[in-house]
């Protein structure tokens, strides 16, 4: 290229971006990716990284686990000495011993009683040398004796007596000492022991029906460390494994962990990667800035290229000098935003989140894979929107291509993408990459806003003055506010879509970890068959209004030991595989309706008695039962039966796969087990209450009779509310450059409408009912989006919950921010000077 036209390449460019229109389309360049880089750094911030996540599993060690350890195997000192033995050939190596078994008696509602309870009990030695700056004293002192022990505070505020409680039927009675905060868990329920506590715990008499308290063992080491090493100190301290579990030494080997497979693992922004993709929704809020790029820039860009090409510079060289100065512009908003990030994070350090945070917060992140792919995608639809070729301007000597691309309308392409969207998110809505799919949705609403937009602009009166000049004004520029109308909608839609995924997923772990048992249940059960089951039973029946039990057998599964396993398989036909999951075998179709309710078919009983089966699986079509020996052969078969498919709630169906009668299975030669689970429902608080202390006084542990607690509501993490709050402040700022450049539009033509009579007030009027139609149809587009991504993923969740609060202050907020563009907007339309004329 000449010098001449080189000079006059940078000349006219730079011309271009002092332009009114440049210079907005910049600023809004700059302002979004600048707050949502801030977003990225400040959720980040409050986000365990890789780091922490192996922080807080491993400390600063790798892991060496043994799960089979009971009370009653390990006598008083066995932490100590074995502790001692392997620091000697481990230096720096620490032994602790942990286990989810031990529960408090007390029958609290706050305090649920069931084998999914896990309060965490610890014991403590080497625990704050393996764990440095985890574990903290809130209050009292460390436990030096043994049963004396910490509890944290979320445990002791459920405590009915704050100073003891037993566990293990009464028979072993703990103090508390003081209080202690896990850092990485500060909700959870934790008992931290004083030593030899596990260790003085006496193994149950003979004849009781105890459940066997399960323990684990772990040893912490330092990567210089030789896992043989290790492993051979605890073959040597350990009591020996039963003979079904096999070699301890190959035992020990197989449950070794490293920090490096945690670290290993992409942590996403809210805590959860395979149910809530948060990175999906920032990037949708980025590409909706860029369009807004698009409609303010391409005009600009395709002009200037036009005259430079005119004057004999090459098009390769235009289109070079404007990627390279969108880079510039993108890069430097970037650069701002991470830095604003940075400082913004670093105060909220030291001021209110820590107070709110569930954990520590994340060292400060800089750019990272996730920022620079936004980035470049965004830069990506700004250049091709920008520079894609118009039809005015095709010459002959112009390629294949670029001829191709002028005749393709960019409105055409979006409306295919639309269809597109929606039908790749309906077709694959019901899989595992559902939640993608609902943000698929997501995004194809916010690309049909404008043509939404449209539609509206087209419905106004005609006959009314100012709705007639509002769709002349509109009208004129209905890509640039179509794509304020999707921001505005993603203000709305992301967290109603991200948001209820994030609270449904929470929910759902609540549910599922607090109980697995029906409202107003009690369930008393043996998984391994240990314990007077129809004595308990016996027991428990004898309480006043608990009701007739529901007694349950399961079907099972012959072993080539003579045992059973009390497992059966589906066979889903024709050819769609089978699953695993456990048949529940029921004296008659009524004792069915009594454990289940209303959630059964009116022909339920039908299908049962005519010998069929109750589905509680996705499988579609009629069942075979297929049962297998343990080393996987094929035992039994049965004929095709009627089969009913029920949905059940989560209580029901995490539990079981499906029912069939005790007299069908016996025509079937089924394998089936002797009463494995006494269901009485209809049972009340008290009752259940009075329930659990039948069991205990029968010699039952309580741990093992389980009953139905309400789970918390989910609360929202601290990252998310600075993730929505950063949305709704991205959106703030593009209200307030759209409306202020309509607001800048409307002023044109003032003086027209002065000349006929019509005052300032009138022109008003004009730009309040433009910034209603953005914000409503925005609004419109937000709910209808995030409704139907919430829809796309409904099926994922069993249990289903919407985070009102968070939903209803963006709502509120978009709004307010509309407001406050609108009144910043009426300054520039009053004001006396006169804009420069695009």
């Amino acid at each position: 290229m000449s010098r001449p036209r080189a000079k006059a390449l940078l000349f006219l460019t730079g011309r271009w971006l002092r332009s009114p229109a440049a210079r907005r389309s910049s600023v809004i360049l700059v302002v979004s990716f600048a707050v949502l880089a801030l977003v990225f750094v400040c959720v980040s911030a409050f986000t365990l990284s890789a780091d922490q996540e192996a922080d807080k599993d491993f400390g600063a060690y790798q892991q060496v686990t043994s799960s089979s350890v009971y009370v009653g195997d390990l006598d008083p000192g066995f932490l100590r000495r074995s502790g001692s033995v392997l620091s000697s050939a481990v230096p720096g190596s620490h032994l602790l011993i942990e286990t989810d078994q031990l529960r408090p008696d007390s029958f609290v509602n706050t305090y649920v009683q069931a084998p999914l309870t896990l309060p965490r009990f610890v014991e403590d030695p080497g625990l704050r040398e393996a764990f440095p700056g985890r574990y903290s004293l809130d209050q009292g002192s460390w436990p030096r004796s043994p049963f004396d022990v910490l509890v944290s505070r979320h445990l002791l505020e459920a405590l009915p007596d704050k100073t003891r409680f037993t566990v293990l039927s009464g028979r072993v009675t703990l103090h508390v000492v003081g209080v202690v905060t896990d850092a990485y868990a500060k909700h959870d329920d934790l008992i931290v022991a004083g030593p030899d506590t596990w260790e003085s715990i006496p193994r149950p008499a003979a004849g009781h029906a105890y459940q066997p308290v399960e323990a684990e063992v772990m040893v912490f080491f330092g990567s210089s460390a030789s896992l043989a090493d290790v492993a051979r100190v605890m073959v040597g301290v350990l009591p020996p494994l039963p003979k079904a579990v096999g070699n301890l030494s190959g035992y020990l080997k197989s449950n070794y962990s490293t920090r490096s497979q945690v670290e290993a693992v992409p942590v996403a922004t809210f805590g959860s990667g395979q149910l809530v993709v948060s990175y999906l929704p920032l990037l949708l809020v980025v590409l909706m800035v860029s369009a807004l790029v698009v409609g303010q820039t391409r005009g600009g860009h395709r002009a200037n290229a036009d005259r430079l090409v005119a004057i004999g510079v090459r098009r390769g060289h235009v289109v070079l000098t404007q990627v390279l100065t969108l880079a510039v512009v993108a890069a430097a908003s970037i650069a701002a935003g991470l830095g604003l990030g940075w400082l913004l994070s670093l105060g909220l350090r030291g001021s209110v989140l820590p107070h709110y945070a569930d954990q520590p917060l994340s060292p400060v992140p800089g750019l990272s894979g996730t920022s620079v792919a936004i980035a470049a995608s965004s830069l990506l639809l700004i250049t091709a929107g920008a520079l894609w070729p118009a039809q005015s301007t095709v010459a002959a000597r112009w390629s294949v291509v670029s001829r191709y691309l002028a005749e393709v309308r960019i409105g055409l392409l979006r409306r295919v993408s639309v269809v597109l969207l929606i039908v790749v998110a309906l077709r694959v809505g019901g899989s595992i990459t559902s939640v993608v799919t609902s943000y698929l949705v997501v995004a194809a609403v916010l690309l049909a806003a404008p043509d939404l937009l449209r539609a509206v602009v087209s419905t106004l009166p005609k006959r009314n003055p100012r709705t007639f000049v509002i769709g002349r004004v509109m009208g004129a520029d209905l890509a640039w506010l179509g794509a304020a109308v999707a921001v505005v909608g993603c203000c709305l839609a992301l967290p109603i879509c991200a948001g209820t995924q994030l609270a449904s997923k929470k929910a759902s772990d609540a549910s599922y970890t607090y109980s697995r048992i029906p409202a107003n249940q009690i369930w008393i059960r043996s998984d391994n068959g240990i314990g007077n089951l129809p004595g308990v039973a016996r027991a428990v029946s004898k309480v006043q209004d608990v009701g007739r039990p529901v007694v349950l057998r399961e079907l099972t599964t012959p072993s080539s030991r003579g045992q059973v396993s009390s497992e059966a398989f589906f066979l889903r036909a024709p050819t769609s595989g089978n699953s695993n999951s456990t048949v529940m075998v029921i004296d008659s179709a009524d004792q069915g309706r009594r454990l289940i309710g209303d959630q059964l078919p009116a022909n339920a009983e039908t299908v049962l008695n005519r010998g069929g089966v109750l589905d509680f699986t996705s499988a579609i079509g009629d069942q075979k039962l297929v049962v297998y020996s343990a080393n996987g052969d094929r035992q039994l078969v049965t004929p095709v039966l009627p089969t009913l498919k029920v949905s059940l709630d989560q209580q029901l169906s995490a539990n079981f796969g499906g029912a069939v009668l005790l007299s069908t299975a016996k025509k079937l030669n089924l394998p089936i087990s002797d009463p494995r689970i006494y269901i009485y429902p209809d049972a009340t608080p008290q009752v259940i209450g009075k329930a659990v202390h039948a069991a205990v006084n029968a010699g039952y542990d309580s741990e093992f009779v389980q009953y139905s607690v309400p789970p918390p509501p989910p609360e929202l993490p601290t990252n998310a509310y600075v993730y929505l709050a950063g949305l709704v402040l991205g959106g703030f700022a593009v209200l307030l450059l759209v409306i202020r450049a309509q607001a800048r539009r409307l002023r044109t033509y003032s003086s027209r409408l002065v000349a006929i009579g019509l005052g300032p007030r009138w022109t008003l009027s004009l730009l309040l009912i433009q910034a209603a139609v953005i914000v409503g149809v925005g609004l419109l587009v937000g709910v209808s989006a995030g409704v139907l991504g919430v829809a796309i993923t409904y099926d994922r969740y069993a249990a289903f919950s919407v985070p009102v609060l968070p939903i209803t202050l963006a709502c509120v907020v978009t709004i307010i921010a509309a407001g406050l563009a609108t009144a910043l907007a009426v300054r520039a339309l009053t004001a006396t000077e006169h804009p420069q004329v695009n």
